[in-house]
């Protein structure tokens, strides 16, 4: 492993550090393991999605 794969690696371990692992965590951990940094980068990228706008809050009459 790569001193930047290393350093991704441990990286993600100490964001994870403040939650209580579960075991999708530790899966995804093991799985990026194996990968490449590209995979790694590639997975990262394709993850952010776009948040759903609230709903406004229609007032009716009172």
């Amino acid at each position: 492993m790569s001193r930047r794969e290393y350093a991704l690696v441990r990286k993600k371990q100490e964001t994870m550090a403040a939650k209580p692992l579960t075991t999708e965590a530790i899966a995804l951990t093991e799985k990026k393991m194996d990968m490449t940094l590209d995979d790694i980068i590639k997975m990262s990228k394709n993850k952010k999605t776009r948040k759903q706008r609230r709903v406004p809050v229609k007032h009716g009459p009172t």
